[in-house]
């Protein structure tokens, strides 16, 4: 297994490869944003692990562009939740459909190489997620009486949804990661950029009991999303039909 990680730091660069490279993954390392794009278009990988903050431009414009190449290598965006915050502001929203999972600094070298391993098999089995892809992409509605703007549409199991913005960008984080919990912290820095990050993490507590109860009365009282105390929250591996 081919893994790229694109990393300045070079402590951080060699702890990331000696560990995976321990689990029998090969490595390589480019530490300029540039760099890694041209490695990650020119080479096939399983995984690319992108941090943030790159001398030259930051993670989210690698990933944008990564993506604008047809290049759908997944990526594990391996930065601290500062960085995020700091880098999200216009910059998040456009790029978040390109990201495949997040890992915050300072992380334990086990859920590192339980991530990656999670990620490359995924990718290589071609799960399919509770939500397709574009049952999830943004659809703003315009239908005559609809909502106030900003709503998605989504279809669930043949039944249609309203979902908010913040409700949105959650699902769709959690089928990324479909029967794996998403820790709270993962899932703001996701939701929020550094303007709109709440003082109340909590918040996105209340957020995911909300999209909890939609997707429970949408599939006949079946509950989708388990909400874990002091951990975060988890799409169910299947979805059950319409009752």
């Amino acid at each position: 297994m081919r893994v790229l990680i694109i990393e300045d730091d070079p402590v951080m660069a060699k702890i990331i490869r000696m560990t995976l490279e321990a689990e029998g993954y090969s490595c390589d390392i480019n530490d300029l944003g540039e760099d890694g794009l041209r490695t990650a278009k020119q080479a096939p990988y399983d995984i690319v692990l992108l941090d943030l903050m790159l001398p030259d431009i930051d993670g989210y414009e690698v990933l944008s562009r990564l993506r604008g190449a047809g290049v759908a290598t997944p990526v594990l965006i391996v930065s601290s939740y500062g960085e995020a915050g700091n880098l999200a502001t216009n910059k998040m929203t456009d790029a978040t459909v390109g990201i495949n999972d997040f890992l915050t600094k300072p992380f334990n070298r086990k859920t590192l190489v339980t991530r990656v391993g999670d990620m490359i098999d995924q990718a290589q089995n071609q799960i399919t997620p509770a939500f397709a892809p574009e049952t999830l992409a943004p659809t703003p509605v315009t239908q005559p009486l609809a909502p106030a703007n900003g709503l998605h549409k989504v279809d669930v199991g043949g039944a249609q949804l309203m979902l908010t913005g913040d409700e949105h960008r959650l699902l769709r984080l959690l089928s990324l990661r479909q029967g794996k919990i998403i820790p709270r912290t993962n899932a703001i820095i996701h939701l929020y950029d550094t303007v709109d990050t709440p003082s109340d993490p909590t918040i996105v507590d209340t957020l995911a009991e909300g999209l909890q109860r939609k997707l429970s009365r949408a599939m006949g009282g079946h509950d989708l999303i388990d909400i874990v105390p002091d951990r975060g929250y988890l799409l169910r591996d299947t979805a059950p039909a319409l009752a």
